[in-house]
Parts: structure tokens; C-alpha cells; sequence
């Protein structure tokens, strides 16, 4: 056996035309299984971060609500109705403590706005007169007035209120005329010791975020 020449260049082995073909394709087929698992982690993640904005948000609402819905006045120490609907709006007059003052009343609307939900609140009022002008006041173009929006963005939305006697309603004239009865109805003697009367004595709410598959239901107590 003839030894090999060491001034002869060694074989240098190569890829053929094909191997390299199919090293491009197992690559790209590769990249691509990676980018989709990538793209679906990235969706997941800003499902779960959407969603848990919308509950969050949700929350803080049914919190506010409850606040405001515990400091409802009584129909008797307002001429108009303390409860009144709208199309999709709810105004509230609630007792109002600001620190360091005397009592006052306000009034407070939740309106629904396309896909937003807002919390419009007047400034504290001294006399009936000013509750009135409040009750029949634009707070979107009324400087006196202050706007938060409370849940965004909704699918749905529905607020109604327990009337006694009737049920849950969300129309403004059954209100009107359970306030009407209760005016109607006779006075008991000054000595005898009776609750406080109210036309509208619960509301029910239910938002449903667009990342919620069923809406979120409460129920809340006028009055506390």
C-alpha cells in the first residue's frame, strides 16, 4: 500500500445541493411552529390582561355604586323622586358628608355611553332648589359638574330597581307611579314611629366586559 502524499490537500466533505434544500426547509417549518406558539402565548397574555383590566374596572364600579345606592335620600326629603331612569341613564340624590361641612345633598347619574359607563356627580347643594336645577341639568355641557368613567369597554349593560309591589323595572313610568301611590297613600299619626318610606327600594346591575363570556350581576339595597 503506497502511503498517501502529506503534500496532497485532504478530501473536504460537503453538503449536496438536496441536504441543503431540506436543512432550509426543516428550518422554516421550524421558525414557523415557533412564531405561531410565540403569537398565541402573545394573544393569551393580552386576553388575560384585558380581562383582568375589565374586572378590575367592574369592581371599582359595583364598589362606587354601592356607596352611592347606601346614601339614597328618603321620597320625602326631596319633592321629585330621589330614584329616576332614563334611557340608559340612572340618577340618584344621596346624603353627602364633605369633611369639615355641614351635610349636603348631590346628585348622581351613571349613564351609559357607547361602550363606557360614566359617573357624572354635581357639586354638594345646599338647598332643594339647587337639587332640582341638578335633576334637570346636562352634565356634559354644565361646568358644575364632574365625570369619571367607571367600565370600559362594555358588550352590555342593564340597570333596573325593585319597586314594592311591582318587581324589577327599568321604565321611568312605573317609578313614577309608585311614587305617585305613596304620595296618594294615607299619612299615619305623626306619633306613631314608621320607616322611613321609599318608592325604590333595590337596583340590579349587570355589565358584561367584551373579554366576559356572561355578565357580572348585583344587587344592592337602597339605603344601606
Amino acid at each position: 500500500m503506497n502511503p498517501r502524499d502529506p503534500s496532497r490537500p485532504r478530501a473536504q466533505a460537503a453538503f449536496t445541493l438536496v441536504e441543503l434544500l431540506v436543512a432550509i426547509a426543516i428550518l422554516a417549518i421550524v421558525t414557523v411552529l415557533a412564531w405561531r406558539g410565540l403569537d398565541q402565548v402573545t394573544r393569551a397574555r393580552d386576553a388575560i390582561i384585558e380581562f383582568l383590566g375589565e374586572e378590575r374596572a367592574t369592581t371599582q364600579f359595583f364598589d362606587q355604586f354601592h356607596y352611592d345606592a347606601e346614601g339614597v335620600v328618603t321620597d320625602s326629603a326631596v319633592n321629585d323622586p330621589p330614584v329616576q331612569l332614563a334611557a340608559n341613564e340612572l340618577l340618584l340624590v344621596r346624603h353627602l358628608y364633605p369633611p369639615g361641612a355641614a351635610p349636603r345633598l348631590q346628585v348622581v347619574r351613571y349613564r351609559l355611553e357607547g361602550e363606557r359607563l360614566v359617573r357624572y356627580a354635581s357639586l354638594p347643594l345646599a338647598t332643594l332648589g339647587a337639587v332640582h336645577a341638578a335633576l334637570g341639568a346636562n352634565p356634559e355641557t354644565d361646568a358644575n359638574w364632574s365625570s369619571y368613567t367607571l367600565a370600559a369597554p362594555l358588550a352590555a349593560a342593564r340597570m333596573r330597581v325593585w319597586l314594592p309591589g311591582t318587581g324589577w323595572t327599568d321604565r321611568e313610568d312605573d317609578v313614577l307611579a309608585a311614587t305617585q301611590a305613596l304620595r296618594a297613600a294615607p299619612n299615619l299619626s305623626a306619633s306613631v314611629a314608621t320607616p322611613a318610606t321609599r318608592t325604590v327600594t333595590g337596583f340590579e346591575v349587570s355589565l358584561q366586559g367584551k373579554n366576559m363570556r356572561s355578565p357580572l350581576t348585583r344587587i344592592v339595597l337602597v339605603g344601606g
